[in-house]
């Protein structure tokens, strides 16, 4: 959904100057997850959430600075200057778009939900 959102905003900002791209940051070890009560678990993994929240996650996961090298790279980096309407992994790599977000039914799509609420004009009854 962010990438046919951000697809449809590259191609709405064409000629301004302005480029919106997706980045992905990776899986990092925020205080989010460091704050994930085991009720949020599946109750499946449950029995071992503590192991995987505090000893695993915090060995397997990145840290925050890690996680924003890809943010960073593509808001700063002379080789991404211009261009809009890209994708980048955690490695700062580019990767092409999925077909469903370069499919501009999904773009408008999303953009008239994201419309529909910041107006407030979505309700219950439309979802």
């Amino acid at each position: 959904m962010t990438m046919a959102l951000t697809a449809r905003l590259a191609r709405e900002l064409r000629g301004t100057g302005v480029t919106a791209n997706v980045v992905c940051p990776g899986h990092g070890y925020t205080p989010m997850n460091r704050a994930t009560p085991i009720g949020a678990c599946p109750r499946l993994y449950r029995p071992i959430a503590p192991l995987v929240l505090k000893v695993v996650a915090p060995l397997f996961l990145s840290d925050l600075t890690r996680s924003a090298r890809s943010s960073i790279h593509v808001a700063a980096s002379a080789e991404v200057e211009g261009l809009t309407g890209a994708y980048f992994d955690h490695r700062c790599r580019r990767k092409p778009l999925p077909a469903g977000a370069l499919d501009e039914r999904n773009q408008n799509a999303v953009w008239d939900l994201c419309v529909r609420l910041s107006a407030g004009t979505l309700t219950e009854s439309t979802t």
